[in-house]
């Protein structure tokens, strides 16, 4: 099977058989190569090397497992390239990792604002913990304040680590009058 679709807190394990065709013992490089840019994957064998003996085989595992920086919908394609030493030609196979029923779940805590007792023309800064709760990492959010439904600040490109969290703190000018502070995240 050289497609899995693996949740983000699973890994995705391939059993690659190499065989060797000839009539003499050889001895086969391994090694990996990913076609994309993802960063959200770990990607390893069990080994760099098989000596196989003539007309024989040998099983390698190859491990692709998700970090902490993996997306929604986010996939991986990993060539396992096999070359025997002394020969020109590789063998190569090609493997896909997807992620499956993931979700960014975002918790803001510990809210608090400073100073605690203001005025009008008062500079205040509000500060408060946006924690991802959810199995994939949040990428790109955007935190915006606003005070009396009037947009004050905000934070933007924001990237939280499943499991993670960021510590924020946002200043803005208070107004005459009560100060409802709202605090969005998209």
């Amino acid at each position: 099977e050289r497609i899995k679709e693996i949740k983000p807190d699973e890994k995705a394990e391939y059993e690659i058989t190499i065989k060797n065709p000839c009539k003499n013992v050889l001895t086969y490089e391994l090694k990996t190569m990913i076609n994309s840019s993802v960063e959200g994957f770990d990607v390893s064998l069990d080994t760099t090397q098989a000596i196989i003996e003539s007309k024989q085989s040998t099983k390698i595992k190859l491990i692709v497992k998700p970090t902490d920086y993996v997306k929604k919908d986010d996939w991986i394609e990993v060539k396992v390239i096999a070359k025997a030493l002394n020969k020109k030609k590789p063998g190569k196979i090609s493997t896909v990792t997807t992620i499956k029923d993931s979700k960014t779940k975002l918790h803001i805590s510990n809210v608090f604002h400073w100073p605690r007792v203001f005025k009008k023309d008062d500079r205040v800064e509000t500060s408060f913990k946006l924690v991802n709760k959810g199995d994939v990492s949040a990428r790109n959010i955007n935190v915006i304040l606003y005070v009396n439904d009037e947009e004050k600040n905000k934070v933007e490109n924001i990237t939280i680590p499943r499991g993670g969290y960021a510590d924020i703190s946002i200043p803005w000018i208070a107004v005459k009058g009560k100060n409802e502070v709202y605090i969005v995240v998209k």
